[in-house]
């Protein structure tokens, strides 16, 4: 999703983007065949992260997501990425802020739409169709 130019989008202000800040550092060099532990959080974080979630499950806050489940999903890995990026009670909170507030911003989801090439791989299973593929 390119994150480090979607945490410049209008969408964000200046704490929204130094809180989401350890993100980018930890998914520049996170290795999706050997994550990190599973992050514990403490009993605050773990309660404010699913109240998070609840309020923007229940509250519908991000309507361009086709399916509430999305939703819960989306909240709930960014507070597992979280947790690994900032473990510490007072950086976990403002971040899982921004990340809730970032999940909700239009740039966001353009940052999720596929390239042409990779529409024509998802409905084809074949990328060659395009030069250079």
């Amino acid at each position: 999703m390119h994150l480090e130019i979607l945490l410049q989008a209008r969408d964000l202000g200046p704490a929204q983007r130094d809180a989401l800040a350890p993100l980018l550092d930890l998914v520049e060099d996170l290795d999706p065949n050997s994550t990190p532990p599973w992050p514990a959080l403490a009993p605050n974080e773990d309660a404010f992260a699913v109240e998070v979630t609840r309020r923007m499950v229940f509250l519908r806050l991000v309507t361009r997501v086709p399916i509430i489940q999305g939703v819960a999903l989306l909240v709930l890995s960014g507070a597992v990425a979280l947790g690994w990026a900032c473990p510490e009670p007072e950086r976990f909170g403002p971040a899982i802020a921004s990340w809730s507030r970032l999940i909700r911003a239009g740039s966001f989801w353009q940052s999720l739409t596929p390239s042409p090439r990779d529409m024509q791989w998802l409905a084809t299973g074949d990328g060659t169709v395009f030069p250079g593929a």
